[in-house]
């Protein structure tokens, strides 16, 4: 923190509290070994909202970082500095407390137009999009989460690389950074079915089952090297006792 306002330097010290306070010698060691990688590798250090997160919380972040894209790692940069800026404003200012949201919109705005190929045309999107219909009800299924994974080449371990609840129109909007590349590979789309017909069954208790019969949809598709740069929709139909998916534009 040398050189910094003081003003700016306190921020600092609160932010990092909890690190801080969990951060023995070993963790330290690691930290630096990764901040020094991650800073050869995408050329920018690594910045991530420190509030409230644990040292070792904050290595497994940076571990996990370290796999991305460059240009999904720089949308993801871009996102935490807004969040450590609002963090700053709201503590100045006495702004309300929803910096992450906002900043995540921001980010979102401002790297959809500075990605590769924007320009005149269409915006970027998420490479990969979903959305879910109920046919039971011929509505869009608001408030079900899911989870898209990738499995490493190698390990074959699933990482999670995009995660959110549909909205109202049955559609997560920012599942992937925007862009026209996506990492070819073995990609898993999770829906936790049973969260939102619970939903369902407390809004209809004399239509649907009080066990979901599909308590989990996982669909499970390849994106091989010379279609990396199209686009992927896979969206979910369902009912309390079926599903189908296809692939979409």
């Amino acid at each position: 923190m040398e050189g910094k306002p003081e003003a700016f330097a306190g921020f600092s010290r609160n932010e990092q509290a909890a690190s801080n306070s969990s951060l023995s010698g070993d963790v330290q060691a690691e930290l630096t070994e990764w901040n020094q990688r991650y800073l050869e590798k995408f050329g920018f250090i690594f910045i991530i909202c420190a509030k409230g997160r644990s040292a070792p919380e904050i290595l497994a972040v940076l571990k996990k970082r370290f796999n991305r894209l460059p240009h999904e790692e720089l949308h993801t940069a871009a996102s935490e500095q807004m969040k450590i800026t609002e963090l700053r404003l709201s503590g100045l200012f006495g702004l309300p407390p929803d910096a992450a949201d906002r900043a995540a919109r921001r980010a979102e705005q401002v790297l959809t137009h500075l990605a590769p190929g924007h320009g005149g045309g269409a915006p970027l999107r998420s490479p990969i999009t979903t959305h879910v219909l109920d046919t039971a009800t011929g509505l869009p299924a608001k408030g079900l989460p899911l989870a898209l994974s990738r499995q490493d080449d190698t390990s074959k371990v699933w990482d999670t690389v995009g995660e959110g609840v549909t909205n109202e129109d049955g559609r997560v909007g920012n599942l992937l950074p925007p862009g026209n590349y996506i990492q070819p590979g073995r990609y898993r789309m999770f829906f936790d079915t049973a969260t939102y017909l619970g939903a369902c069954k407390a809004a209809h208790p004399a239509f649907y089952s009080e066990v979901p019969f599909y308590p989990e949809v996982v669909v499970e598709f390849i994106i091989t090297a010379d279609k990396a740069s199209e686009h992927y929709h896979i969206p979910l139909l369902l009912s309390p006792y079926g599903f189908s998916t296809y692939r979409g534009s």
